[in-house]
């Protein structure tokens, strides 16, 4: 299958978790690892930047270099099962980006009333139902986001402003169950609080300014 190209964003994960990933993603499509400016080296990166500049940003440099339609991303760090970016793209219909949906979370309460609250935000400014709104495994029309990516957060809240920019224009998004484990390797370099209010910002900020766009071209007629 050549259809779709896999993003892989790398920063200091370990050799063993993303090299099993790549190796399983090898086995039906096109993959690019990202080196997003690792301490290490990542040995099969196709792209490396000697200084970090975002997970987002990394899969924004990812989607410039794919030459397929269609690209999917993943998480390096073994949480999510690379066998379920195959059950997305096989079920991949007229959808202009399929997102798999963690039907478990990690982490403490803290963590999960945040996320919720989020999500809730989210829903009631956009309009939508977001049964998951940040999950790191989904497909989707790489000429479709690249329109965006002047929008899309450079850090960890690329995923939620991705979601976002295709929900509130109006482009067809379903989710799709996926499996979701205990986090792998190095610790999290997200700091909860600092990028929760990122994700907040870039959630009303989007909303309103393309909500606002949209009323400038209906008034316009």
């Amino acid at each position: 299958m050549r259809g779709l190209t896999v993003i892989i964003p790398v920063h200091n994960e370990r050799e063993e978790s993303y090299r099993s990933i790549v190796s399983l993603c090898h086995r039906y499509f096109e993959v690019l690892v990202i080196d997003d400016g690792s301490e290490v080296p990542v040995p099969i990166a196709s792209f490396r930047r000697e200084k970090a500049k975002g997970y987002g940003n990394a899969i924004k440099q990812g989607m410039r270099l794919a030459k397929t339609e269609y690209v999917g991303i993943i998480d390096a760090d073994s949480q999510y099962d690379p066998n379920d970016l195959f059950n997305l793209w096989e079920r991949l219909k007229d959808e202009d980006m399929l997102i798999g949906r963690r039907m478990t979370h990690q982490g403490g309460v803290m963590r999960f009333l945040g996320r919720l609250g989020l999500k809730l935000t989210a829903s009631t400014l956009s309009w939508h139902i977001i049964p998951d709104l940040n999950s790191g495994i989904r497909v989707f029309k790489r000429s479709l986001a690249l329109k965006y990516a002047s929008l899309l957060c450079d850090t960890f809240s690329f995923s939620t402003s991705l979601t976002l920019c295709f929900l509130l224009d109006g482009l067809k998004v379903k989710w799709y169950p996926v499996s979701f484990r205990a986090r792998k390797g190095n610790k999290s370099t997200m700091k909860e609080l600092h990028h929760g209010l990122i994700t907040l910002y870039q959630i009303i900020w989007l909303c309103i300014g393309l909500r606002t766009r949209k009323l400038r071209q209906w008034l316009r007629g």
